[in-house]
């Protein structure tokens, strides 16, 4: 018999990937939590959506524990590359997710002190030697979680070298440190969206209510700057590399365990 498994993204295109291969009997909407429910693999498997940033992620991950008890936590997603070896649709394995004690914005001229969760050497090791003959490099690693992007490559640089960390992400964290509270086993795979050396684009002017960019906003801006449309473009193919990378690592995962 297989587990109850939660697997948490932000966006809707972070868990594209995995929602085409889930067979879903069930949707289900917990405040602005999107949940969909369904059979993987002999697993029984919630996938939720659940909006950008660590207050939306805990509140999310919060209901999914109460409503369906969930035995394995799986959080997946983008991160921005802090290290020069990740490349496009590199996947990080956390081996350990800090965030910055105090102000958590991207002022990176010192070292802060940080809180830190350290995630299961076993189920990191496993992952490690299931994504080892995928396509994507997979890399064992730190994952810092900021309350605002990380945009340019002076920023990254500094920030991956203050805190040792690989990848940079908006969520991770404030799961990571409910999981341990919870006593639930939880795992940690980000797909690298932009590299070290790439400037991001801010996307956060395009957060619609429920915490994801809202397309709506993201066509407005394209019209009202037309020079960001080949920046959308590259961004939004990198993303479907990213997905798939994300969903064949998950299948590979759960599919191998117990």
């Amino acid at each position: 018999m297989g587990s109850r498994i939660c697997i948490i993204g932000a966006i809707g295109e972070e868990i594209a990937g995995i929602k085409q291969r889930l067979r879903i009997g069930h949707k289900h909407r917990l405040g602005k939590t999107a949940v969909f429910a369904g059979k993987w693999l002999g697993h029984e498997v919630f996938l939720v959506r659940s909006g950008i940033g660590m207050v939306r992620a805990e509140a999310s991950l919060s209901a999914v524990c109460q409503q369906f008890s969930p035995e394995l936590i799986i959080s997946i997603g983008f991160a921005g590359g802090l290290d020069a070896r990740l490349k496009s649709g590199d996947l990080l394995i956390a081996e350990k997710v800090i965030a910055l004690s105090g102000d958590s914005s991207c002022n990176f001229a010192k070292a802060q002190s940080v809180a830190e969760e350290t995630l299961a050497p076993d189920l990191v090791d496993r992952a490690l030697r299931l994504a080892g003959p995928m396509a994507a490099c997979a890399y064992r690693g730190v994952l810092l979680t900021v309350d605002a992007p990380i945009l340019g490559p002076e920023q990254k640089r500094a920030a991956g070298k203050l805190y040792s960390a690989q990848a940079v992400d908006m969520e991770t964290f404030a799961l990571a440190r409910f999981a341990r509270e919870n006593g639930t086993p939880f795992l940690s795979v980000r797909a690298v969206s932009d590299t070290v050396d790439q400037e991001l684009m801010d996307l956060s002017g395009l957060v619609g209510e429920g915490g994801e960019v809202s397309k709506l906003k993201a066509g407005w801006h394209v019209v009202t700057h037309p020079g960001s449309m080949k920046g959308m473009l590259a961004l939004g193919q990198v993303a479907k590399k990213a997905c798939a990378n994300l969903a064949d690592f998950v299948s590979r995962f759960i599919q191998d365990y117990e």
